[in-house]
């Protein structure tokens, strides 16, 4: 299998966290695509944070794209230049209040959708977690936060309330590397 080439490509849309590039390309077939359009997005983080009372905090948040309020695991964007694990410690703190002061373990990467996005997205795993602040919450932000067991997780996706396909993923992922949490 071989990739596509490109033949040229061109930004046509640009903001301080979006961009969107336009891809001409060559395939293998000879066949050749115009416009083929590419958005260029900050690698984004989620943690699965287990208190020291094996308690996980998920948020409740409207998200506009969804047009919905929907509950999660803590997650992020990192900032320019940001590594994942420092960018995920300070997104926890920022919407929870809670803190993870060990070891994270970051359980995988993946790619969120890679037809048409350029970014990836980093899982992490955290024991320890606790609350030593209250939330620091941007303008654009209004957060609930909730506790709830791995167990009561697991519920939570088969009832599908949490439905956010990396969220979904890191309480599996979890769930797979450390079976004696559910």
């Amino acid at each position: 299998m071989k990739s596509w080439k490109v033949l040229s490509s061109k930004r046509v849309f640009n903001s301080p966290y979006l961009r969107v590039r336009s891809d001409e390309c060559l395939l293998p077939n000879g066949r050749r695509i115009r416009d083929y359009f590419v958005i260029e997005s900050r690698d984004w983080n989620v943690i699965f944070a287990l208190t020291r009372n094996g308690k996980v905090p998920l948020v409740r948040q409207y998200k506009h794209g969804a047009g919905r309020i929907v509950l999660e695991l803590p997650a992020g964007v990192c900032e320019p230049d940001e590594k994942p694990a420092d960018a995920i410690r300070r997104e926890l703190r920022e919407e929870t209040g809670y803190a993870v002061k060990g070891r994270m373990e970051e359980i995988f990467t993946f790619i969120p959708e890679p037809s048409q996005r350029a970014n990836r997205a980093h899982a992490f795993f955290a024991r320890g977690a606790e609350k030593t602040r209250g939330q620091d919450l941007d303008g654009t932000e209004e957060i609930e936060v909730e506790l709830s067991t791995p167990k009561e997780l697991l519920t939570l996706v088969r009832e599908k309330k949490i439905v956010t396909p990396g969220h979904v993923a890191a309480i599996l992922m979890v769930r797979e590397g450390h079976p004696e949490l559910f």
